[in-house]
């Protein structure tokens, strides 16, 4: 039997040899994987559990109220009361109440920012369009800063037409009836063609289109390299309920003016602590997108 004999008949046993080392090498290579990723996974969940954030909030009340002018002086004042009497004679406000606590022996960074949907590109201080209120002042440019371990005061209002309160209502509603007064609103042919485009059912293009009522509040240290803790609060109970049907069976609504105490549960302001890592990367990416203060000069910024 020559070579080429004796190689051709070999081939195929050297070709099944070298699939089961392969075929063994990729297992052994899957389960290093799988390992790492439990490994990384539970090292991930410790470091959630552990981390304790900067700053605690407390939310302890929530008020309920018609269109109120904050006590301003001078021409803002007047202008806040004529608002109240004519533009916003039809909203209403949720006024809600707590307190943030500094846990940190250094000064913390606060920056403070409306509903990522809530649907203004301006507001108005005078008006109560997301207005903060920490320690018995008004923060100005959403910017603030606490003490080493200070406890301070909080308070946040926000003002809505009716229309917005009754979407927010519905929202969170189970329309059991199919009531046409409960139905979200129709999205526009520029919203479906969204949508479409992003293949988001519709249902919850829909959703996505409500305008919300809520803040955000960004909690971080001095340091260059830092995870930053978001308080993020959305309001679930609206200022609005159900108050019967008509002569024509419809369903008609009407204003719930009142305070709710605390402790407050999901079904009336969903609030929540994570943590944003965008300045504690080991490569950071030439363009950071952040959601408090800027990094330093020496990163190019954009906020969000």
């Amino acid at each position: 039997m020559t070579w080429s004999n004796l190689l051709a008949v070999a081939s195929p046993a050297i070709a099944l040899t070298s699939v089961f080392f392969v075929r063994r090498s990729s297992a052994t290579a899957r389960k290093a994987l799988n390992l790492a990723y439990k490994t990384g996974q539970s090292s991930y969940e410790t470091a959630r559990a552990a981390s304790a954030p900067p700053v605690e909030l407390f939310l302890t009340e929530i008020e309920y109220r018609h269109a109120a002018a904050r006590d301003l002086t001078g021409l803002v004042g007047a202008e806040a009361r004529r608002c109240v009497a004519q533009e916003d004679a039809d909203s209403l406000e949720v006024v809600v109440r707590g307190r943030l606590a500094n846990n940190l022996p250094r000064e913390i960074l606060l920056t403070l920012h409306d509903h990522r949907q809530s649907g203004r590109n301006r507001s108005f201080s005078h008006r109560n369009h997301s207005v903060f209120v920490i320690a018995g002042a008004e923060v100005e440019l959403g910017e603030a800063v606490l003490s080493p371990e200070q406890e301070a005061t909080f308070e946040w209002f926000d003002r809505r037409p009716r229309g917005e309160w009754i979407n927010i209502h519905n929202l969170h509603t189970r329309n059991i009836w199919d009531a046409p007064e409960l139905f979200l609103p129709r999205l526009t042919l520029g919203g479906t063609v969204r949508a479409i485009a992003r293949r988001e059912p519709l249902v919850w293009a829909r959703r996505n289109e409500i305008y919300r009522s809520g803040f955000r509040i960004v909690c971080e240290p001095r340091n260059m390299q830092r995870v930053a803790a978001v308080w993020e609060a959305e309001i679930v109970k609206p200022p609005v309920e159900i108050a019967g049907r008509d002569e024509e069976d419809r369903i008609i609504f009407r204003e719930w003016v009142g305070t709710v105490q605390g402790p407050l549960d999901d079904s009336v302001v969903h609030y929540r602590l994570d943590f944003d890592p965008t300045l504690a990367q080991l490569n950071p990416p030439k363009l950071l997108r952040l959601a408090g203060r800027s990094a330093g000069v020496s990163y190019p910024l954009q906020r969000r």
